[in-house]
């Protein structure tokens, strides 16, 4: 409904096959351009995701993508050598807390391929 939130690649490979939101100026060929890359020239693997706010979204779901935007930002200036991956999720989840919010502890990761 207007104003919820919904993820892309819920459209595009997730659970719905038919919506009514225009997503035709998002350019996903990037998307799978850079997918394409870091497997065939780096050896690694790359996986993205965004969220957009379907119509006018509420004040709470403004809200909760500032926050989730921001906590991100606060993970990636821990992803520095030296630093370990709990160092990145600590940086997220206390950004989180401090704001009223949480992080989901036993849903993690992506699983874009073998490791």
């Amino acid at each position: 409904k207007e104003g919820d939130l919904l993820k892309v690649d819920m459209v595009l490979g997730g659970p719905i096959a038919k919506s009514d939101l225009n997503v035709s100026k998002l350019n996903f060929n990037n998307v799978e351009q850079m997918k394409k890359y870091t497997q065939n020239f780096t050896g690694g693997l790359a996986d993205s995701c965004w969220a957009y706010a379907v119509g006018k979204p509420s004040e709470e779901v403004k809200n909760l993508m500032d926050v989730t935007k921001e906590a991100m930002y606060k993970g990636i200036e821990q992803a520095v050598v030296g630093n370990r991956i709990g160092d990145i999720g600590a940086a997220i989840q206390e950004y989180a807390e401090s704001r009223g919010y949480g992080v989901v502890r036993d849903l993690v990761g992506h699983g874009v391929g073998p490791t």
